[in-house]
């Protein structure tokens, strides 16, 4: 067709259509097309690649990465054969739509991967790295149904990814990466249990990943990923405890996570997702003093968070789940300033948490 909107000064863009069968036949009559798309397929799998655990875009923007992931899926589509570039691809993909909150379009992802990495598996049985891919292709799968609220589905794929975690760590004990793997995996496990109401296995499953994350940091003190995951987890040993009632142990670790939270911040104040874990540190020390009515050393501490969550969603506006924890945060400050008697502020911050509904 016509490009009716051309310049009369210059001549009219003229576009065609490739029938889908042209498409097709070309595509089967070039063998190496897979070799000839390799530049292709490295380069969105850099801009694609995201900090595990948080989502959050490494080597692109958002607005970027929306192109790259309509490419991506088209490239993946053409692509027939299975292999690990193509592994990582799907799961870029998932990922970036997780992140964005297209939940369906992220699960459809995940499953693509999970047939990908089943078919490598098969090939090879006994290739360590395949059974890695498609233990994360599981990890992933469950935290996209543990979002949707499927939590009993969620918990089925999280002990299919243990599974085989664990008989990657049990087979390569020295292998970092699988270690880390089944230290992630505890973790999965114990968030499902917890919201399941299940705090005593949760308890146990949170122990674990913290002895495992304990051990990772303490043998690569300079990596910063093991740090932040030690800080996570005494983050998840504090909530559980905090909600069996056992506030003095969950202050301990709340205070133990905000201690790291403060060092990784300061260490590298642009990292969106170490703005983020110290928010989330300040907000559950906020609720620790709440519960114990001390309202003032509450409202200290919620403030904190406030900054925090506001500089994070500065940093990332278009991520859903910051917005998420940008209202929540105006609604504690609107909810606490009520309860201390300042009726104005509360407003205030009630109508801010408002704006973002």
């Amino acid at each position: 067709g016509r490009d009716l909107e051309s310049r009369p000064d210059t001549p009219p863009a003229i576009y065609f259509k490739i029938s889908p069968v042209v498409q097709e036949i070309v595509r089967r009559k070039n063998p190496n097309l897979r070799a000839d798309c390799q530049v292709l397929v490295d380069v969105l799998n850099e801009k694609l690649d995201y900090q595990a655990g948080v989502g959050h875009l490494l080597n692109a923007t958002y607005e970027d990465a929306l192109h790259f992931a309509r490419y991506a899926e088209a490239v993946f589509f053409n692509l027939p054969e299975p292999d690990t570039d193509l592994s990582i691809l799907t799961n870029c993909i998932g990922s970036f739509h997780q992140t964005t909150g297209n939940l369906d379009k992220a699960f459809y992802h995940y499953e693509a991967g999970i047939r990908v990495n089943k078919a490598l598996c098969a090939l090879a049985p006994d290739n360590p790295n395949y059974k890695n891919g498609l233990a994360i292709s599981y990890e992933r799968l469950g935290s996209t149904q543990r979002t949707l609220g499927n939590l009993e589905e969620a918990l089925t794929f999280f002990e299919k990814d243990i599974e085989l975690t664990k008989e990657l760590y049990e087979a390569y004990p020295q292998n970092v990466e699988f270690k880390n793997g089944l230290a992630i995996s505890y973790s999965k496990l114990g968030s499902t249990q917890r919201t399941l109401g299940n705090l005593e296995e949760a308890l146990t499953f949170f122990e674990k990943y913290n002895e495992l994350e304990k051990e990772l940091y303490e043998a690569y003190p300079q990596n910063v990923s093991f740090k932040n995951g030690l800080a996570i987890s005494y983050e998840r040993l504090g909530d559980t405890q905090r909600t069996l009632g056992n506030l003095e142990e969950a202050l301990t670790f709340f205070e133990e996570r905000c201690r790291l939270g403060k060092e990784l911040y300061e260490a590298y104040p642009q990292n969106v997702s170490f703005k983020n874990g110290l928010a989330i540190s300040y907000y559950r020390l906020g609720q620790l003093f709440e519960e114990q009515k001390n309202l003032p050393k509450a409202f200290e501490y919620f403030e904190l968070d406030l900054k925090f969550t506001e500089l994070t969603f500065e940093s990332s506006p278009r991520n859903v789940e910051y917005r998420k924890n940008l209202r929540i945060s105006y609604d504690n400050m609107g909810e606490i300033s009520e309860k201390l008697g300042k009726k104005e502020l509360s407003e205030a911050y009630f109508e801010k948490a408002r704006s973002l509904e």
